[in-house]
């Protein structure tokens, strides 16, 4: 199968290079990374993530041959909210199969864009299939979310406004799903400066394309969930893993946590919003699953902003109870009146803010006589919670900090 050649993308950049904006770089200082991390800020497309270039670039091709007025794809959120605005901008009329947990604000959003959203099947995997198979017999356009010449082609066109605004990259780090992403951008990286690297991330719920890299296979668990939705792929690209194999110098795995870590870090230090995959990248740099060398350059695209609100609230809390910024405590006192008063008058005392209080008198690990009361407290960080729960120590009957 022919493998998308540099030539194929610089095409692909004269074709959707003036309908799309061009996205800016931010640069990231961090004390665990050894140098400057340069942000490729995809999240700010107009429908919030990287999709944009490919859904656009495939249905150029397709108005070109005329032979389509409507168009069906499968995705859990970002493909098909590119694809939709693009489509309705150019007269097509678009369906979309999506995973039944896809997060409600990216069902909304494809549907905003005009598109008919149908929820089927669990993974993304699932979709494709349901939708390559109603294209055969509906004279329907499908767009493969990654595994489409067309579509890699204009995702490398990301890698060529990277070079154009900055010189002498020497480390790429690129989420991966299905791998149209990495592979357009790999192409033009090795073609214009073959010494750089590039690392792709995955999941390590969600690892096979890192696994098909090594020759391996590896089969998800059923029911498999990971906070980065969008590069939740269990398939294997025909045009994608050649290309993987030909112009990747490695892929790493992260977890759910050091992502959501990565999420959080972006939202307190830079004031940008990522979703799960956007952040995989700079999650990988900040676990140190990729040693860079002091001095180096390095660049990770946000690939994607469209997170749901309630995991965001979720990851801020966890985030805020890992730092102690929160801390739940139990405690024991003496159930008679002025404990709680003098309990609370403590806490003020170290301006502590209660956040909730909760009263349990009857739970059968409570002495008679006493009462347990779970707080939820507001602190200024891990020292001052430390001084809390030594203060609590000292005036309570029992105290256990809870995670």
């Amino acid at each position: 199968m022919a493998s998308i050649q540099y030539e194929d993308i610089t095409l692909a950049q004269q074709k959707i290079g003036s309908m799309l904006p061009i996205t800016p770089i931010s640069i990231l200082s961090c004390p665990k990374i050894q140098t400057k991390v340069h942000l490729k800020l995809d999240t700010l497309m107009r429908t919030g993530s990287f999709k944009e270039r490919g859904a656009l670039h495939a249905l150029l091709h397709i108005r070109d041959q005329g032979t389509y007025k409507k168009i069906i794809g499968a995705s859990a959120g970002n493909h098909a909210q590119a694809v939709s605005y693009h489509a309705s901008k150019l007269g097509f009329e678009v369906s979309m199969i999506m995973p039944t947990q896809t997060p409600i604000n990216k069902v909304i959003s494809t549907q905003k864009w005009g598109a008919n959203v149908e929820l089927q099947g669990e993974t993304v995997d699932q979709g494709i299939e349901m939708a390559r198979e109603r294209a055969k017999n509906t004279g329907e356009a499908f767009i493969h979310a990654f595994d489409d010449p067309n579509v890699i082609a204009g995702q490398g066109v990301c890698a060529l406004e990277i070079f154009d605004q900055i010189s002498d990259i020497d480390y790429f780090v690129v989420p991966v799903g299905g791998g149209g992403y990495i592979s357009g951008i790999a192409a033009v990286v090795k073609h214009l400066n073959p010494k750089a690297k590039v690392i792709g991330v995955q999941t390590e719920v969600f690892p096979q394309v890192a696994y098909a890299y090594r020759g391996e296979t590896f089969v998800s668990k059923q029911g498999s969930v990971t906070i980065a939705d969008g590069i939740a792929v269990k398939g294997i690209g025909q045009y994608t893993l050649p290309m993987i194999q030909k112009y990747v110098d490695d892929i790493v795995l992260v977890k759910d946590e050091e992502i959501a870590d990565a999420i959080l870090y972006l939202l307190q230090n830079k004031k940008i919003l990522a979703e799960g995959a956007g952040a995989s990248g700079l999650a990988a740099l900040l676990s140190e699953k990729i040693s860079i060398p002091e001095g180096k350059k390095v660049i990770t695209p946000i690939c994607g902003g469209n997170i749901d609100m309630n995991l965001l609230s979720r990851i801020i809390e966890k985030g805020y109870l890992k730092s102690k910024r929160l801390l739940k405590v139990n405690v024991i006192i003496s159930d008679r009146p002025g404990s709680l008063h003098q309990l609370t008058g403590i806490l003020s005392s170290l301006k502590v803010n209660i956040l909730n209080i909760h009263h349990d008198r009857v739970s059968t690990h409570i002495p008679y006589y006493n009462t347990g009361t779970e707080l939820m407290l507001e602190t200024r960080g891990e020292e001052h919670a430390q001084e809390v729960v030594e203060a609590l120590e000292k005036h309570c009957l029992f105290v256990r900090v809870r995670n």
